[in-house]
This record gives structure tokens, sequence and C-alpha cells, in this order.
């Protein structure tokens, strides 16, 4: 397969189309035929290593990402060979590649039918953690909640879908 390949940390001009092996679903695992992978500011800092978590040399960026499901290792039931997925790949890289290998119960969700590939790659990060965020807390109808951070990829998809889920919400920003 054909990937983006990060050998050196530093700006993106670094950065290699390098033909890597095929990969293949362990157990609990899916492999994506990556249709669109979208490219953000955090994807910059990981192949400068500036961010928050650093990966280890050599590495495929990218972490939004569309796809149909290609393969599936032992125990996944989520999902089925293709089935249309998107999601955010752990820790932030990967998916800059014509196949991606990733643990089903991750970030990652079927696509609704009438969603595009560029789309939903382009949205990922902000839904599937949002909602991630809002599960976590358990959010009900009629309850109350801030939002901080609301003007980003995360926050804005946390206050649509708060609202949608009927919570009243207080949204905070840095800036007007």
């Amino acid at each position: 397969m054909r990937a983006v390949v990060c050998s050196e940390y530093g700006p993106p001009e670094l950065l290699s189309l390098t033909d890597l092996p095929d990969p293949t679903a362990g157990p609990g695992q899916a492999v994506v035929d990556v249709a669109y992978a979208a490219v953000n500011y955090p994807d910059v800092l990981i192949i400068d290593n500036r961010y928050q978590i650093s990966v280890p040399l050599p590495f495929v960026p990218g972490s939004e990402f569309s796809g149909i499901v290609e393969g599936i290792g032992s125990t996944v039931t989520d999902f089925a060979v293709g089935d249309s997925v998107f999601g955010v790949s752990a820790f932030s890289y990967g998916a800059h590649a014509e196949y991606l290998c990733i643990a089903a119960a991750a970030a990652v969700a079927t696509m609704p039918a009438d969603l595009a590939f560029d789309v939903a790659a382009a949205s990922t990060d902000g839904a599937i953690l949002a909602t991630t965020y809002l599960r976590r807390v358990d959010l009900q109808p009629s309850q109350r909640i801030l939002i901080y951070g609301a003007s980003g990829a995360i926050g804005t998809a946390s206050v649509q879908l708060a609202k949608h889920f009927g919570a009243t919400v207080t949204a905070v920003t840095s800036a007007a």
C-alpha cells in the first residue's frame, strides 16, 4: 500500500510517499480501505514532534478518516466487511495511507447512508470526540452544561450535540 511516512520530525516537506506492506486485522481490529483522510493542525504538530503525544519514528500521520471495512479480526462484532465507516484513529496517526488497521472499539462509527465520505472524514474529530465526552458525563435532556472552548471542532460539535440532546448550553470561548 502507499502511505505518507514521517521518517524525521520537522515540516510537512520532509514527509515521503512510501510503499508499505498491507496491514492485516488482528483480534479486535478492523482494516479500513481509506477513502478520505483529513489533514488538520494537530497533524502538523505531530510530524514536528510538538504535540501532546510523541509518536516514535517512522510513522504514518493522520487521524481523521472515512472508508470501507476491508477486513476484520476475530472478536469484532460491531462492523462487517463492506461497511462504510468513519472515525478518529488511536493516538492521532495512521490515516494517511491506503489502508488503516484500527481497534474496532476505538472512535469508529458506521456512516449514515446519506453522509458523503469527504464530509465524514472532515467532521469526525469534533463530532466523535464530542459524542464520547457527552456520553462520559451521561448528559440528559433538560440538564445544564458548560462547554469551555466552544469555538474549536470539538467544542462546536459539543454545543450542537448537547442542544440536540435537549440540554441547556452555556458556551465559553477565548475570543468574540
